[in-house]
């Protein structure tokens, strides 16, 4: 690839050999990061969806007894399903618990050895209006049933969901303070290099923005190159995780693939990256020729 012409032979600095690869390698961090974000949120988001609206109302086994009365579990189900409001009331077969509980379970062991609780899966319209209506007549009809509102779940999902953000957010502002500080340091090292070729630049009448666009152009190419090479095995990287995501059983942080919005704000990172490094590039030349003329 042919090289921009210019006064200062910049391919030979540090900055050609050092500076693009940790730009690459900051770059497909700061996608991975960035990507993380989106994932979590979204996760968060149907997961939240999902429980919307929903109640669950456990219903103790009946006098020490594995199981509850059908007859009894009928009349509860009855009684939930003509509260206003509530849409439906599903009883979780015990089948499905016992497979939520398996893994800690010995081999052998059925539902019937168990005192297991029934579940009752509850959709409602309006959960702040029925939930007080729905506990009133539970606590009547049936004191040792119980509601669970997924509440404190909900709230630990958040919270876990919000910590992940907020260490990828950081993730991302450290790595622009890392590459605008190589950037200075690659940038000083290289106008020391070439002092007195600009010495007599600016002897023969060179103005300051001449000689910090010398050293901007090659900082920007280098700086978008690199960081499309590391948004490209950022890319990889993600495309691969969400196949092999996708053969795991049940649903995982890849359940689904990145919005195209988030492809668009992600691709714009090497652009960004590459833009950073030439403004920081440009104030420190320009500050290193104010202090030595």
């Amino acid at each position: 690839m042919p090289r921009r012409p210019s006064e200062l032979a910049l391919y030979r600095d540090p900055m050609e050999r050092f500076l693009p690869w940790l730009v690459g390698f900051l770059v497909y961090i700061a996608v991975l990061a960035s990507a993380a974000v989106f994932i979590v949120h979204g996760v968060t988001g149907k997961w939240e969806d999902g429980l919307d609206g929903r109640f669950t109302v456990q219903v103790p086994a009946a006098d020490g007894i594995p199981g509850a009365g059908e007859s009894r579990l009928q009349d509860l189900i009855d009684l939930i399903e003509k509260t206003p409001g509530v849409r439906r009331a599903t009883v979780i077969p015990e089948d499905a618990v016992m497979d939520l509980l398996r893994p800690w379970l010995v081999e052998g062991v059925a539902a019937d050895d168990l005192p297991l609780p029934r579940l009752i899966d509850v959709e409602v319209a309006d959960p702040a209006t029925v939930l007080p209506i729905l506990s009133a007549r539970l606590a009547d009809a049936m004191p040792e049933a119980a509601i669970d509102d997924h509440g404190a779940w909900r709230a630990s999902v958040r919270r876990l969901g919000g910590a992940i953000e907020v260490i990828a957010v950081a993730v991302v502002i450290g790595i622009i303070i890392v590459t605008a500080g190589a950037v200075v340091v690659t940038t000083l090292s290289a106008v020391s290099i070439h002092r007195e070729e600009i010495d007599i630049l600016h002897t023969i009448g060179a103005r300051h923005g001449y000689v910090a666009r010398q050293f901007a152009g090659r900082a920007f190419g280098s700086g978008l190159a690199s960081g499309l090479i590391g948004y490209a095995c950022a890319a990889v990287s993600l495309v691969a995780l969400y196949h092999l995501a996708a053969r795991l059983p049940g649903e995982t942080m890849f359940g689904g693939s990145l919005p195209g919005l988030a492809w668009v704000i992600l691709s714009a990172i090497p652009l960004t990256v590459a833009a950073l490094m030439l403004v920081t590039t440009v104030a420190t030349v320009l500050r290193w020729l104010a202090r030595r003329y």
